[in-house]
């Protein structure tokens, strides 16, 4: 599924008020830090660039709980990964395509609970 630029900026965007690392969990490693989140996909920032047109199974994982969870597992496609130029550092973004119905419950709390228009961290310069 390909998201034009004007379909990609009438989404509410929300911004994590703490770290989120998102992991690749198939394989345990880091991809980055969430960056923003959609009710249809997200941004993330890291050191790789992952494959475009891929799909992945992503965990992100909280410092504190939310909803007695510490974490959020779901399936997702990357749509584009661009390398930030004069930087060694990726933006990717993602399409969800893999959510239960329970799990989508969750996902709906944790962007009223956990997220919030501003953030910054200094593990990665935004």
């Amino acid at each position: 599924m390909e998201i034009n630029s004007e379909d990609k900026r009438k989404l509410n965007r929300q911004r994590p008020t703490t770290v989120i690392v998102v992991y690749d969990r198939t394989n345990q490693q880091e991809v980055g830090l969430l960056i923003d989140l959609t009710a249809q996909g997200l941004r993330i920032r890291g050191k790789v660039q992952l494959d475009s047109g891929y799909f992945y199974q992503l965990r992100l994982q909280f410092e504190s709980q939310v909803n007695s969870r510490n974490d959020f597992n779901f399936g997702a496609t990357c749509v584009w990964s661009d390398i930030i130029p004069g930087t060694d550092e990726c933006d990717s973004g993602f399409i969800i395509d893999d959510l239960s119905p329970t799990e989508f419950k969750l996902f709906e709390d944790l962007l009223k609970s956990l997220f919030l228009r501003t953030w910054k961290t200094s593990r990665y310069n935004y």
